[in-house]
Order: structure tokens, then C-alpha cells, then sequence
């Protein structure tokens, strides 16, 4: 089981609201009714008769999705760092996962790191116990205290019959923002926890499996997990536990690193831990004030809702600090609260697809909508904050004709945003070099890998179509890995 992606705030804001905006525009109804009656192949008069029950239809999806968005912004969320390097879980039995990788037990390297060095009981040695599995089995007697009826009603074997594995991300490049200076290189953070059968969903009926999972979602949620139950991504029926306060103090009580209390983003370094900050002795300092102005409690920061997160002073100092340049951090990462919905908030400086151009569309439909009270409060001030956001740092936009001239030809431009996912997908596996020192066979597998994975990235972050995106990952990766794989062998030879 791996960590489900994270959708992009800005983008899931805008798919929620657009339609609806396009649709209380005069523009937007007449567009959609000629979209209708356009096509010289369909009849037009069936067509003409047909329009009004469809746009009522779109109507009232839009609506419909437009509620959801109110529901969304309302519900209070925390918000933790995106930290810059490689999705790596770890389960109970010691067993290392990479995004899209199994790391083998022999194998002691991942991304250039010993990451089952992570896992030793410090002062206990190589063959000492496995300190952070331990504390997982100490998570899961917990979780099973919280929920005494599952195993009574369970016909699957109750707890046994799950694997919990803790997910987190493991800091493998030291030159990023300040992780040199908050001496964070090669530590790992942990975010979140996952929960599926141990056996594979084939092996027994997935409605049922499914039905186990709900009735243990449902106990966990009653009492207090901010988790939800996945099962429509092409993945084994999961439940997803995102970060609360419930969990991160969980997680200190086992001395398990946390992305919210073992790191936080400054200027100077890591932070002391809270307990032995004094606000009083800090008042003025934004790089440390910021993280205690929030409505939690402890280092989690938390909002009693997601507009008030993207409002917020405490968000702005993270993405614009007004003394010290640019962004602290990559982006953040916003967990909302009750279903763990996930989502990530970037600045401009990071690839963002097509957020930046739909937040701009929304912005300005919603300015011609001002006083409309079918939209949610506030609506449009916090997508210009999202649009401020996700500008700042990119650097001053160019017109088509620079584009043009600078790329020569679409083929440059595509070529481009194929590298950029390219870079970003490389996170996700273990080192190329790890994979061609076994042998042609395992280098073809690992470039179906890729290709699969680079072309998903193009169609849902970039709107490349099916088929392009495909190309475009095929292209990239074979080339790519063709001049890894050479300067490999190179490098094989003179060793030799």
C-alpha cells in the first residue's frame, strides 16, 4: 500500500467552483447553451429542445459542487510543512517503503540513505531490536484500546488481520531552505498513518473487505482520529489517519518524529522544542511567533476552519515573510477535519500545472459576481489570496510571443514540463544507479515504472490529454535514463 497523492488546494478549489461561476455568468450560460446547439452533426432541433433540461441539469451539479466547497472552507483543518524530499512508510515488521518501492531487507540504501539505520534502536547495534517498529506496535495496541468493539464484531480476524504503517517524509537533499541549518539531512518525519488488511483484497471479496474497513473507520472517527476510508484510486481498500492533535501528541507520547513538532522553518535554524519557548521573550520575531499563532494547541497549527488558514497572518509570513524574501518552505500540506481530506498549498516558485491561470479565471468571474449571495462567504477573497500565493516567487510572467521565441516550438514547452515531472518523480523511487546495478531486466522494469507515473503527473497537474501525456513520458524517461544509464557504465568502467 503506498500514501495516496495529494491534490493541489488551489486546483481543488477551482474545480469546485468554476462550473458554477461559468454558469452565474451571462457569458458562462450562453457559452455552455452554444456548446449545445453547435455541433452540425446532431440534429439542431433536438438539440434546442434538449438545452434546457441540460443546463437545469449542470445547474444543479454546480450548485451541488459549490455547496460542497462552503462545507469544505468552513470545516476547521491544521496545516503542516511540505517538506522537499522522498515519501517513505514504515510498517510494524520493519518492512520500507518508498513511494513506489519495496525497499529489500538486504538493500540497507534508499535515496543515498540508510534508512534501515532509521529503524535501530539506538545504542542497540546492527543486530539490535526495531525501535520504530516497536513504537508502531505501541500504535496499534493503542488504536485497538480506542475501539474495543472491532474484534468482537469483526469476522476477519479484527486487528490481526491489519497492517499499520506509519508514512513520512525522509529528508535526503540538505541544500533545500533551511534543512542544512535545522541539521534535519537524512532524518526522517512522519505525517500520517495507514491501515489496510494484511492479506491482499484478492484473496477474499473486496465488498467485504471494504465493509470491515468502514466499521472500523467509523470507530476510530467516534473516537477522535481524523481518518477516512479509501477505496476508489485503483488501490487496495485503505483508511487514511491524517494529522490531529489526537495523533501528534500520540506520536510524541512514542517519540515518533513529527513533521509539526520536530521541525519547524526559520532562518536560523530548528526552533527549541515549545515547551521551553517563552512567547513573551519572543513577541516581534516572526520566524518563531508565526508558529504559535494558531487556534491549537502545542506545535500542530491549527484553524477553526480552511478560509481562516488562507486568510491568515501565520499562512502569509510562511509563504511572503515581508523581511526575509522568500518562502520558508515548499508549500504546506492542509489536512481538514472530520475525513482527513488532504490537500497541498504551493507558492509560485513550485511547478503548479494550470492552478495559477484557474485561480485567475475564478478571480475574475467572481468580481462580476460581487453581492451574489449564492456563493460562499468571502469567496473571493480567498481566491486572491490563493491566486497572490501561488504567484509570489515565480518571477514576472512573459507574454505568448516571449514564450514563443524563447522556446521556438510547442515541443520545447512540452519537453519542459515533462522534465519538471521528470525531477519530481525521481523522489518517489530508489536511485537509478541502485536499479542498473541489477541487471537490464530490473532497468526495463523500473521504466515501465516511470513512464506509468510521469505520464499520470502530466494528465492531472498539467491537462495534457491521455495519449500525449503517454508520449511525453515515454520520451523523457527512455532519454533520461538512457543518459543516467551511460554515464553509469562509465563510471563502472573506470572503477574497473
Amino acid at each position: 500500500m503506498k500514501w495516496p497523492s495529494c491534490a493541489n488546494l488551489g486546483r481543488t478549489l477551482c474545480d469546485g467552483i468554476l462550473p458554477a461561476l461559468r454558469l452565474l455568468t451571462s457569458d458562462g450560460r450562453s457559452s455552455y447553451q452554444a456548446g449545445l446547439t453547435g455541433d452540425p452533426t446532431v440534429d439542431s432541433q433536438a438539440q434546442r429542445e434538449a438545452a434546457p433540461q441540460c443546463i437545469e441539469a449542470a445547474r444543479q451539479t454546480a450548485m451541488a459542487e459549490l455547496d460542497e466547497v462552503a462545507e469544505w472552507l468552513d470545516a476547521p483543518c491544521c496545516a503542516t510543512v511540505k517538506l522537499d524530499g522522498t515519501n517513505v512508510g514504515i510498517d510494524g515488521q520493519g518492512l520500507i517503503v518508498g513511494r513506489n518501492y519495496v525497499v529489500p531487507p538486504e538493500e540497507r540504501f534508499y535515496q543515498n540513505v540508510d534508512v534501515h539505520a532509521l529503524l535501530n534502536d539506538p545504542g542497540a547495534g546492527a543486530g539490535g531490536r526495531s525501535d520504530v517498529p516497536t513504537k508502531i506496535r505501541r500504535l496499534t495496541n493503542e488504536f485497538e484500546l480506542a475501539c474495543p468493539s472491532f474484534d468482537t464484531y469483526s469476522t476477519f480476524g479484527g486487528w490481526a488481520a491489519l497492517r499499520v504503517m506509519l508514512y513520512g517524509e525522509l529528508i535526503f537533499n540538505c541544500q533545500k531552505y533551511d534543512y542544512d541549518r535545522a541539521n534535519i539531512f537524512r532524518q526522517w518525519f512522519c505525517f500520517g498513518v495507514l491501515i489496510a488488511p494484511s492479506t491482499p483484497t484478492g484473496d477474499y471479496a473486496e465488498t467485504d473487505a471494504i465493509a470491515h474497513l468502514e466499521q472500523l473507520t467509523t470507530a476510530l472517527q467516534a473516537a477522535g482520529w481524523n481518518c477516512r476510508l479509501l477505496y476508489n484510486q485503483n488501490l487496495q481498500p485503505l483508511i487514511l489517519i491524517g494529522p490531529n492533535e489526537q495523533l501528534m501528541s500520540l506520536f510524541q507520547s512514542l517519540d515518533i518524529s513529527t513533521v509539526s513538532h520536530d521541525y519547524q522553518p526559520t532562518f536560523q535554524g530548528k526552533l527549541p522544542p515549545l515547551d521551553v519557548i517563552v512567547k513573551d521573550d519572543i513577541e516581534g520575531d516572526d520566524r518563531i511567533s508565526s508558529w504559535l499563532d494558531h487556534a491549537g494547541a502545542g506545535s500542530l497549527p491549527r484553524f477553526a476552519s480552511l478560509r481562516e488558514l488562507i486568510l491568515s497572518e501565520w499562512a502569509l509570513r510562511f509563504f511572503i515573510p515581508s523581511s526575509h524574501g522568500g518562502p520558508l518552505g515548499e508549500g504546506l500540506v492542509v489536512c481538514s477535519e472530520p475525513g482527513a481530506k488532504l490537500t497541498k498549498w504551493k507558492h509560485g516558485g513550485e511547478e503548479a500545472g494550470q492552478t495559477p491561470a484557474m485561480l485567475a479565471e475564478a478571480v475574475e468571474l467572481l468580481r462580476g459576481l460581487q453581492g451574489n449571495t449564492m456563493l460562499p462567504s468571502g469567496l473571493l477573497e480567498i481566491c486572491e489570496r490563493l491566486q497572490l500565493v501561488a504567484t509570489s516567487g515565480a518571477g514576472p510572467k512573459k507574454t505568448k510571443a516571449e514564450r514563443m521565441k524563447e522556446k521556438q516550438q510547442m515541443k520545447a514547452k512540452a519537453d519542459k514540463d515533462a522534465l519538471a515531472v521528470w525531477s519530481s518523480t525521481l523522489t518517489k523511487f530508489d536511485t537509478l544507479e541502485a536499479t542498473f546495478s541489477k541487471g537490464l531486466e530490473a532497468k526495463a522494469v523500473l521504466e515501465g515504472k516511470l513512464i506509468d507515473q510521469v505520464a499520470l503527473d502530466l494528465e492531472n497537474d498539467y491537462g495534457y490529454e491521455s495519449s500525449k501525456s503517454r508520449a511525453l513520458a515515454a520520451s523523457v524517461v527512455k532519454r533520461e535514463t538512457g543518459k543516467r544509464y551511460g554515464q553509469w557504465k562509465r563510471n563502472e568502467s573506470v572503477d574497473a
